[in-house]
């Protein structure tokens, strides 16, 4: 299980607790995306009920750093920093500061 930290206000965080089955669920989704598919699809998804205002967190821009982040460090693997580009592509650059 993996844990993530968001801070989306002044005063305000936001923990999310991954859970083993939503790491592979994110990182077949991403790897459905990156060959051209349309990704993992929502509806079977272990993230589908989490998300705010019809926006699941796994498409938060920070979220998706946090998750690739931990991908690269865990494989060890510097073709998975290529998914770093993904959330730039979707969202434009992504703000460090957060």
């Amino acid at each position: 299980m993996r844990k993530i930290k968001l801070f989306p206000a002044p005063h305000t965080e936001l923990r999310l607790d991954v859970s083993d089955e939503m790491e592979k669920d994110y990182q077949e989704c991403r790897r459905m995306a990156q060959s051209g598919d349309d990704g993992k699809d929502c509806n079977t998804c272990s993230w589908r009920p989490v998300e705010i205002e019809d926006t699941g967190l796994c498409e938060w821009p920070e979220v998706i750093r946090q998750m690739d982040r931990d991908l690269v460090e865990e494989s060890g693997d510097d073709c998975c920093n290529q998914n770093l580009n993904f959330g730039k592509e979707c969202y434009g650059e992504i703000n460090e500061s957060i």
